[in-house]
């Protein structure tokens, strides 16, 4: 499916013409101990949602960020380290789920 698209972005076609009745998630979140729990918390109801609703049609993109509430002191590195541990991505870095992705550290 990425491959499909990235033809179809070099060929001129928009993402959204052939996107039609698909959702994307966008979330952002930090691991900054002061919301580590509730980050947590999130992350299961984020999994649930990319099970229940799955497939092709839905996909949940989580993105850290250098500033949501407070400054994410963690490097993308420590990051997946983390979301490994709770089983979130494998050893490699790969997502447990197609549709539950990661997205890496950037400045907002």
């Amino acid at each position: 499916m990425e491959y499909h698209k990235k033809v179809l972005l070099e060929k001129g076609v928009k993402l959204g013409d052939t996107d039609i009745g698909k959702v994307t998630l966008l979330v952002n979140m930090t691991f900054n101990e002061k919301h580590r729990k509730k980050t947590e918390k999130e992350l299961k109801r984020l999994k649930y949602l990319a099970e229940k609703f799955g497939g092709d049609d839905f996909t949940v993109l989580s993105q850290f960020a250098y500033d949501v509430q407070e400054v994410e002191k963690m490097t993308n590195k420590e990051i997946a380290h983390s979301l490994n541990k709770l089983g979130y991505i494998d050893d490699k870095g790969e997502h447990s789920l197609p549709n539950f992705k990661f997205l890496e550290k950037v400045s907002i």
